[in-house]
């Protein structure tokens, strides 16, 4: 083989290499409830600024269904039961919709954040109408969400929701429960945000990320 295209494979596969490089990646399972006050707390007060300076470090699983309870009837239709009542099922609901459409995380969490400030105890079509706004905030496609929460596939992912948690933490559940690569977090109730960036980086190995130096300012 001529020396000068030799040169350049060799150049060509030094290059691929370097692009193919990837960031570091800390896995985050969050099992929360969208009415329970230190779920909210969690992700409105600790992920979402930690988000902004973490970025995509943090490869998230969401699941919003905390203490639901569910039974399937015999006309096959399914009703699920949760711990704030009828409303919080709804949202865990639009949530779990969003959640199913796998958007950037970015866009995601700002779907989230939106619909929790705004979401209480209001009526469905309400509810419905706050996460319009949320979505078309977040660039994330309304009318998909609405069809998943108004259809079956919104029973089938709740149903997912259910099995994996199910899995994951026995009873009793705590709500938020959040995990580490799977692994439950004791001391969660203890988290501050740069708390909760320090042992996002705890499990980076090698070189850290500039976000990781523990005097960055926050």
């Amino acid at each position: 083989m001529d020396v000068s295209k030799l040169l350049l494979i060799c150049t060509f596969l030094a290059c691929a290499g370097l692009s193919t490089q990837t960031s570091p990646e800390v896995n985050l399972t969050i099992y929360y409830e969208t009415y329970c006050g230190p779920s909210r707390q969690m992700i409105e007060d600790i992920l979402i600024p930690a988000y902004a300076k973490l970025g995509d470090i943090l490869k998230l699983n969401l699941v919003s269904y905390g203490g639901a309870m569910y039974m399937i009837h015999s006309n096959g239709s399914i009703e699920f039961k949760c711990s704030h009542g009828h409303y919080e099922c709804f949202v865990n609901r639009i949530h779990a919709c969003a959640i199913n459409l796998s958007p950037p995380q970015a866009q995601l969490l700002k779907f989230i954040e939106c619909d929790l400030r705004k979401s209480m105890f209001n009526t469905n079509d309400e509810l419905l109408e706050f996460a319009k706004e949320c979505a078309d905030d977040s660039n994330l496609p309304y009318d998909d969400i609405e069809q998943c929460v108004n259809g079956s596939l919104g029973d089938e992912v709740l149903l997912s929701f259910a099995d994996e948690q199910a899995k994951a933490i026995p009873n009793p559940y705590y709500s938020p429960d959040f995990r580490f690569f799977d692994i439950f977090e004791s001391n969660q109730d203890i988290f501050t945000v740069e708390a909760f960036i320090q042992h996002t980086c705890s499990f980076i190995e090698g070189e850290k990320p500039t976000v990781c130096q523990k005097n960055i300012k926050l």
